[in-house]
């Protein structure tokens, strides 16, 4: 169990069999990290934010979104994606963004009920993506962080260099070691560097640790980003998601984007298609937008809570009022409040 501690609050994360993905030969734990003023209910009208990390990155991206949300008393949960961060890799072959959409409900559905905040960075979008249209009941809003739908390219490397993605292991006896094995598949030093700075490489009671795995990186790219999943993700969304649906909001970087605005995948593609979807640009941050800038970053996903709790409170109370105009003779007892908080 992996455990983190954000601002004043407890922060805890999700121990490994708690959250799995319940389908036969598919099996995953998830590791998270929860922040916020209390602890997270089962039940609860509140909505709560979910942030899914993008590629060779981990809930630790997360770090200061959480610390400037849990001061406005809002609950997160960060979570480690498979064969990301400290979660395992589970089947090869399960790495798509169908079954990681699984894995996440499975988490998430293990600590609470509650409408999710979802925001997704990068990869992590397309994985938010598609949390979104299979399940969109759970939705109360969706932040795509700089990304649109379009297939990357991307060169399958040779069954040599694939034998030593999967020969690859997270736990390394020294530094030098992991800085080397890293090295070795093109990952930079000042990146490596950072990683150690972050917490995505640490150092354990016996040896080291790393956070990122070339395995994963391949899968990554080859099954969620150069594939067409997030297309037709965004068309399901734009089938279903109607009048009592939910908001979307694309965060599209000032350089260095990944989401491109013309073309039948850019944003003004995806805004045409999807009621209720509107893009906001942050200048002057780049593609990491929640940690170029975490206080601009963590007040807009303030803003979207906000919106999305009026909006289940209004549906709820509308659904109450029809049901005592259908059945008028009913003796309702009326409970003003309601447990919990943010």
């Amino acid at each position: 169990m992996a455990a983190l501690a954000v601002g004043g609050g407890a922060a805890l994360a999700v121990s490994a069999n708690e959250c799995y993905c319940a389908e036969a030969g598919s099996k995953v734990a998830l590791e998270s990290v929860r922040a916020g003023p209390h602890a997270i209910e089962k039940e609860d009208m509140h909505p709560i934010i979910v942030l899914v990390h993008g590629l060779d990155s981990a809930k630790d991206t997360w770090k200061s979104t959480q610390v400037e949300l849990e001061t406005w008393g809002y609950q997160t949960i960060a979570l480690d994606l498979r064969a990301h961060g400290e979660s395992p890799i589970g089947n090869e072959a399960d790495f798509n963004p169908k079954q990681l959409a699984k894995d996440m409900r499975a988490t998430i559905k293990g600590m609470t009920n509650r409408r999710l905040i979802l925001v997704g960075h990068s990869m992590g979008a397309r994985v938010a993506m598609r949390y979104a249209a299979d399940y969109p009941e759970d939705i109360g809003a969706l932040i795509v962080e700089d990304m649109d739908t379009r297939p990357r390219e991307y060169e399958e490397p040779s069954d040599e260099e694939l034998e030593r993605m999967r020969a690859f292991t997270p736990s390394f006896e020294t530094k030098e070691e992991l800085d080397e094995a890293l090295s070795s598949f093109g990952y930079a030093d000042d990146r490596i560097a950072a990683w150690w700075e972050s917490g995505r490489l640490v150092e354990k009671e016996k040896g080291v640790w790393s956070g990122v795995n070339p395995l994963a990186h391949h899968l990554a790219m080859k099954n969620v980003l150069a594939s067409t999943d997030a297309s037709d993700a965004w068309k399901s969304l734009a089938k279903h998601n109607g009048r009592e649906g939910f908001d979307v909001h694309l965060w599209v970087a000032d350089h260095d984007s990944s989401c491109a605005r013309e073309g039948k995948y850019g944003s003004d593609a995806m805004i045409d298609a999807v009621p209720r979807t509107e893009r906001y640009k942050f200048r002057p941050h780049g593609h990491s937008i929640h940690n170029d800038a975490p206080i601009e970053a963590a007040g807009y996903i303030r803003y979207v809570y906000n919106k999305a709790q009026c909006a289940i409170m209004n549906r709820y109370y509308r659904k109450k009022s029809l049901t005592r105009a259908r059945y008028p003779n009913t003796n309702w007892t009326v409970n003003s409040g309601h447990s919990g908080g943010r």
